[in-house]
């Protein structure tokens, strides 16, 4: 996969970015790719960092050669 194609392949998977009162932070979620993870106080930097690690995880599978390679990371 080239850089586009890893790109389209990132932005077919839903965002979501919510406050919880809980954890008292914005947590984002891929839920076709991770629950969760990425958390912080700005919600704008919170979408940023989901989107860019929802493009790591294609990279990795395009360097792995495979999708059931890059869910074991």
């Amino acid at each position: 996969m080239n850089r586009k194609q890893i790109k389209e392949q990132a932005a077919r998977y839903a965002k979501f970015v919510e406050w919880s009162d809980e954890d008292r932070c914005f947590i984002g979620r891929c839920p076709g790719l991770f629950g969760g993870g990425v958390h912080g106080n700005d919600e704008a930097r919170v979408y940023k960092e989901l989107c860019d690690t929802a493009h790591g995880y294609f990279s990795i599978a395009a360097r792995v050669g495979s999708m059931a390679s890059a869910q074991r990371w």
